[in-house]
């Protein structure tokens, strides 16, 4: 009786790995699309609170508006940003940043439960100057 020993790395060209028959893979395709349209659209993943720190001058509904405002933007087809996993925090920073006047915006997810985290600190005015409705600081 005779052993028979071979070298996993280098294998000749005849010996392969089993391959997995193609109706496997089609049986579990469906399965994992399922699973993430699932996740995506569930309400248990849906944004339940918004925290505002930090807030000095402007009041936190102009800052709920204009989050609220990107939740409701759709994603593809069939999702919204409501979805704690869709909600793009660097978007919504940047257009605070855009909109108000503040010199740094952290926003932070918190999955369990599903909040945001909005820490603002506002610049200080040196003079406010309004003119034909738009205001600049």
């Amino acid at each position: 009786m005779t052993l028979r020993f071979c070298n996993p790395f280098f294998k000749k060209k005849g010996e392969s790995k089993k391959k997995r028959p193609w109706w496997l893979w089609l049986l579990l395709l469906p399965i994992l699309i399922f699973i993430v349209c699932y996740l995506l659209s569930a309400s248990w993943f849906n944004i339940s609170g918004i925290t505002v720190n930090g807030l000095g001058r402007l009041p936190e509904s102009a800052i709920f508006e204009s989050v609220n405002k990107q939740m409701d933007e759709p994603v593809g087809r069939f999702f919204k940003r409501k979805n704690i996993f869709l909600f793009n925090t660097d978007a919504v920073a940047e257009n605070l940043l855009k909109e108000f006047n503040f010199s740094q915006i952290k926003i932070s997810k918190s999955y369990f439960p599903n909040k945001i985290v909005i820490k603002i600190q506002e610049r200080p005015y040196a003079f406010i100057w309004i003119e034909e409705g738009k205001t600049y600081y």
